[in-house]
């Protein structure tokens, strides 16, 4: 069943091919305007990111700032570049102006291992120096979201080309542009949270934090809850804990597709990834830290996490040292913090209340079958009536 309000569309299959595509020739263009597409140069100033988008071009506390009105495109990008500026120092290879990120170690023909920051940065970089060079030939897809006088566009597909042309213009020496970009200009109803993801997933694809990010929004959508259009906390894609697919089936199909094609058990453990304290998932986005790392810290306390993800980040822990490090991690003393209850234990309870005297004798019936002797079973399930009275009697 195709996602709803996304039926078959030739006009929106078409939006679809086009994030496989690095540039478009005037030939797709002119495809796009005769399938009824608005295509158009819009000043980059009326044109503003996804505040849900679930891949950060700019690190997470930029971001916020951003998305609340507190700072300016360019001075989020100051605080950007100065924000990696610093990491670059303390790994001993400064830079003056971003056209030095692109040829770190080049000089001395050695390989250097840039952490992710420096990465994205740099990356970010060349796609700037790429769209100077040789013009932006595929238009960012953006929502018309105007409501008044002044227009208002909301980006849908190609975030990291809005910040790359900002960068030309403030950063980038050599900018001939006049500040307006291409765009295919869609109207509120023809939004595609599904297009959306799978762009997100074709190309660079996403780590962990922001695949946890993907995976909530999909799960929210298809249960009707859609973000809100202010800035948006890691609260909100929290809420896609409560939810699954199970009772949306339908949608099953178009959710795994925009993540990628990855097998739903993988699809369950990013999900999980939204139990991270919000520090720990700053950082661990920052630094992409991998999922099969993260797997561990989740099942510690919240107030845990930042520690552990500090040290993978430190340290370059492995998946095995990581795992050795959180089962190593003592618990908390705060007897108030409440303790995990695992799914099967509350399967037993809700078996043991029920008073049905079936399901009891099925119970003990499966002790014996494990124990394979009925005293050691009588034993010791006298030891486990004692230790439930003990129990009782201290709450």
């Amino acid at each position: 069943m195709p996602p709803k309000h996304n039926g078959p569309n030739r006009t929106l299959d078409i939006l679809s091919s086009i994030g496989d595509q690095a540039f478009l020739g005037a030939e797709v263009m002119q495809n796009l305007r005769d399938h009824g597409l608005r295509v158009d140069r819009i000043a980059i100033a009326l044109i503003r990111p996804d505040a849900a988008q679930p891949r950060r071009v700019l690190p997470e506390s930029i971001h916020r700032a951003f998305h609340g009105e507190e700072i300016t495109p360019v001075q989020a990008l100051k605080q950007y570049i100065e924000k990696v500026r610093i990491i670059a120092r303390q790994k001993g290879r400064p830079f003056e102006n971003l056209l030095d990120l692109l040829i770190t170690g080049e000089e001395n023909d050695e390989v250097i291992e840039l952490t992710p920051p420096e990465r994205d940065l740099r990356d970010l970089t060349n796609l700037a120096v790429t769209l100077r060079d040789d013009g932006q030939v595929n238009p960012l897809t953006i929502v018309d979201r105007t409501s008044g006088a002044v227009p208002i566009y909301v980006i849908e597909t190609g975030e990291r080309r809005y910040w790359a042309n900002y960068l030309d213009m403030e950063f980038i020496p050599g900018y001939q542009g006049d500040g307006m970009i291409p765009c295919i200009i869609l109207r509120p109803g023809e939004a595609s949270v599904f297009r959306q993801a799978k762009e997100n997933t074709s190309r660079s694809g996403l780590n962990a934090i922001a695949m946890a990010r993907q995976v909530a929004l999909l799960i929210l959508w298809v249960h009707d809850i859609e973000p809100p259009k202010s800035m948006i906390s890691n609260d909100f894609y929290r809420q896609a804990l409560a939810y699954d697919l199970r009772d949306k089936r339908e949608y099953a199909p178009d959710v795994v597709s925009a993540l990628g094609g990855i097998h739903k058990s993988q699809l369950r453990r990013y999900k999980a990834l939204l139990n991270l304290s919000d520090e720990a998932m700053e950082l661990a986005d920052q630094h992409s830290v991998d999922e099969f790392k993260l797997r561990f810290v989740v099942q510690l306390p919240p107030e845990q996490h930042y520690e552990i993800v500090r040290q993978i980040v430190d340290f370059n822990l492995t998946s095995k040292e990581v795992r050795a490090l959180c089962m190593e991690t003592p618990p908390l003393d705060d007897e108030d913090i409440p303790v995990k209850i695992p799914s099967h234990a509350r399967r037993f309870a809700r078996s043991v209340l029920s008073g049905n005297a079936q399901e009891v004798e099925h119970f003990v019936g499966a002790l014996i079958e494990v124990e394979s002797n009925p005293e050691v079973v009588r034993i010791r399930l006298e030891s486990f009536m004692q230790s439930l009275d003990n129990y009782l009697r201290n709450l």
